[in-house]
């Protein structure tokens, strides 16, 4: 059996000297006004969020729920504030069984404080989305959330759940044929483009 670790290692440009960080990151990060967001485990094997603030090189960290940051989860930048995602009832990804999402929001970073809404998808869901599977990208400054697969086929669509307005779109990009298939290919959707690898 084959197994991996990752090991990190940080450097102090101050005292000029290589570092072990005293927490382990997980993949999801995201960058809201210059602070850079991920989750973590710590050293107590607790979770927390890290925030490096890009302008003053400084870290700081803030005690997390463990639903906001668990390997599930994705983080967005919500109305400025960050926030976390989380399919139901499978928390991998979604699709026309899923029937809600959690929403985590950090309120306030200085007192830790956080909000969770549970938002329901509408009846029409199943039917529009039908056997695609989807992931969490991003929301839009209308409140959309966008969700998209992550590989390529004939018919490719992004699709726009607006969550205060329970409506969905389906906006389909032709031209996506599928391309090469295994490790490192798929379509990677971001907010305003895509990059097809």
């Amino acid at each position: 059996m084959k197994s991996t670790a990752k090991i990190y290692l940080g450097y102090d440009l101050i005292e000029k000297q290589h570092n072990v960080p005293h927490y382990f990151p997980k993949a999801e990060c995201i960058c809201i006004d210059s602070v850079l967001y991920y989750g973590a485990l710590g050293s107590n094997m607790c979770h927390i969020l890290v925030c490096f603030d890009v302008r003053s090189e400084k870290y700081s960290s803030i005690k997390a729920i463990q639903r906001a940051i668990e390997d599930a989860a994705t983080l967005v930048n919500y109305k400025g504030k960050l926030a976390s995602l989380m399919a139901q009832p499978n928390p991998l990804f979604i699709n026309g069984t899923s029937t809600s999402f959690e929403m985590w929001i950090l309120e306030d970073p200085e007192k830790h404080e956080w909000s969770s809404r549970i938002y329901k998808f509408p009846p029409v869901w199943k039917d529009v989305v039908a056997g695609e599977v989807l992931f969490f990208k991003g929301v839009t400054a209308t409140n959309e959330i966008v969700l998209s697969p992550k590989t390529s086929s004939d018919l490719y669509y992004v699709y726009y759940y607006n969550f205060d307005k329970e409506t969905i779109k389906r906006v389909e990009f032709q031209g996506m044929r599928p391309f090469r298939k295994g490790w490192g290919s798929g379509v990677f959707t971001l907010l305003n483009h895509i990059i097809i690898a």
